[in-house]
């Protein structure tokens, strides 16, 4: 089950997005992220310091962009879906799409969440989801905006849960927004 119609809370959203992640692991969602995304579009190089050994220990945010890692290197079934019926994909798609939302909606930004954002538009970008990647790519502009997180050279960056963001995820998150906005 995932969210049903009683009221969110962070930490109703955070049960929904482990439960979607399950069987997957920490672990194997940093794997994932380093096998298959990092090499050609590296956006998180701080993600294995704030990933911890359980879902349960994990935060949200840490939780929605490993969500987001699960769904960028998940492949489509090869069966068509005929009945006009949401597939596994879709589906996996709109619910990481829809926990971000929720996030947002309760007022949750950090750099984990422009992150998740990234990848999301990533994948709506490489699956040729429009105008979804075009609404997604200006949604992650305004995040980073209002994190004040700005590739300023030696300006100082504002503190956020973990410290400082440094200037090479700066550089990082930036990149990929750049390269998504093309």
């Amino acid at each position: 089950m995932f969210l049903a119609s009683e009221p969110v809370a962070l930490r109703h959203l955070k049960d929904a997005v482990i439960h979607k992640l399950e069987p997957f692991t920490p672990e194997s969602a940093l794997s994932a992220y380093h096998q298959a995304i990092e090499p050609w579009f590296p956006i998180a190089s701080k993600v294995q310091s704030r990933l911890r050994p359980t879902w349960d220990e994990t935060s949200l945010d840490i939780a929605l962009l490993c969500l987001s890692i699960l769904l960028l290197t998940t492949s489509p079934s090869s069966t068509a879906n005929n009945k006009g019926e949401t597939s596994e994909f879709e589906t996996l798609y709109l619910q990481t799409k829809s926990s971000l939302a929720l996030a947002e909606g309760l007022g949750f930004n950090s750099i984990p969440i422009v992150q998740s954002r990234i990848l999301i538009t990533l994948f709506e970008v490489s699956h040729g989801f429009y105008p979804a990647a075009y609404i997604s790519i200006a949604a992650t502009m305004r995040a980073v905006d209002a994190l004040e997180v700005h590739p300023n050279g030696d300006a100082l960056q504002p503190p956020l849960s973990d410290g400082a963001v440094s200037q090479e995820e700066t550089i990082l998150i930036w990149c990929g927004i750049v390269v998504l906005d093309r």
